[in-house]
């Protein structure tokens, strides 16, 4: 769900990497859309989750929509998940 665009500038190419709707990804289940973002877990996860929900405050979803963030932490096989709060409710 980035968009990656390239910025020419006349010190070169650059990629600019920007989210939409505050996802990295989103998939399908039988009764939701799910809106997630995933973040690595090199800080704590207090600042993760504000990060993350700050983002998706951002934007209204419908009341069917749920918004998770998945935190990697070093050498772990499985992420955390976070179950995030809506806002904005369309």
């Amino acid at each position: 769900m980035e968009l990656v665009r390239v910025v020419h500038t006349v010190d070169g190419v650059f990629p600019v990497k920007k989210d939409q709707l505050a996802s990295d990804l989103m998939y399908l289940t039988s009764d939701a859309v799910v809106f997630l973002q995933v973040k690595g877990g090199g800080k704590p996860l207090a600042v993760l989750t504000k990060q993350a929900q700050d983002k998706f405050d951002d934007h209204s979803f419908n009341s069917s929509c749920r918004l998770e963030l998945h935190v990697w932490r070093p050498r772990a096989r499985a992420p955390e998940i976070i179950e995030c709060r809506k806002t904005n409710v369309l």
